[in-house]
């Protein structure tokens, strides 16, 4: 008798274990469509939110950076190399595969804004042997441009150069470069944009704080040799020019580090 109602004992709990386990079909078919429901509503939600974020909060999307998008077009007013005005269009300095360096810069007959200037025309020839060309930008018109260009360097000014100073007066270019500094003048923004039109690298420096050319030029090399191989190889922390790069698998991480901590090891 105790071992029946052991066993009577066991079956039961294992028959009430079976039904917690196992809902019938109909808590099943009322789960399975307001799981449907919510996965068919997911999208929707995700679309009212991003619409809320992009009307609510704008400024927000101000902030998104351009890196790895096609270069906002632009044509304009510039002052020419040769002291005359011209009109410049974005697209048409990336055709042939060349590249495009823009420098936005707060404004003409400032403190900062000449040596940078001066500094990325000293750079030029260096910059178009990489095939890139440089282009300056500012909020100020090209009949600023023209006088500036014209003051000695000894009395303030930038002197005669071998890049051309775009007007950028209504502020379009600036603010679809994400440059704009309240509505006022552009930041500091360094632009590198490639053959195909695409931004490659973007910085941005506050008022204060000026740029380096080198590392400007360091950024066009490794874009050139990354396209040289198809991205096949990467360029690593701190490359330069003849160093090696990292193959973009597994086995070149390995290897390059392994490279890098022999390195380490010889300089202590």
């Amino acid at each position: 008798m105790a071992t029946f109602c052991l066993r009577a004992t066991s079956i039961f709990s294992s028959l009430a274990l079976r039904a917690v386990r196992t809902p019938s079909a109909a808590p099943l078919a009322k789960l399975n469509a307001a799981s449907s429901l919510r996965a068919a509503a997911a999208p929707l939600s995700f679309c009212m939110e991003t619409r809320a974020f992009a009307s609510e909060a704008p400024e927000r999307l101000a902030n998104l950076s351009l890196v790895a998008r096609p270069a906002p077009d632009f044509t304009a007013d510039a002052a020419m190399p040769g002291g005359e005005i011209a009109k410049l269009t974005l697209s048409e300095l990336c055709g042939n595969g060349s590249g495009v360096v823009l420098l936005f810069y707060p404004l003409d007959f400032t403190f900062v804004c000449p040596s940078e200037i001066l500094a990325f025309n000293a750079a030029v020839a260096d910059f178009e042997k990489l095939g890139f060309k440089v282009v300056g930008v500012s909020v100020d018109s090209v009949f600023t441009h023209q006088a500036w260009m014209r003051v000695p360097l000894a009395e303030g000014g930038i002197g005669k150069l071998d890049f051309p100073l775009v007007s950028d007066l209504d502020k379009t270019i600036s603010s679809r470069y994400h440059s704009l500094l309240n509505n006022s003048v552009a930041l500091r923004t360094l632009v590198i944009i490639d053959g195909a039109k695409n931004v490659r690298h973007m910085t941005v420096n506050d008022l204060p704080l000026g740029r380096n050319v080198e590392e400007a030029l360091r950024v066009c090399e490794m874009i050139r040799e990354v396209e040289k191989n198809g991205g096949k190889q990467v360029c690593p922390a701190n490359w330069r020019r003849g160093e090696k790069m990292m193959e973009a698998s597994f086995h070149g991480v390995k290897d390059y580090l392994g490279g890098l901590r022999e390195k380490i090891e010889k300089q202590i």
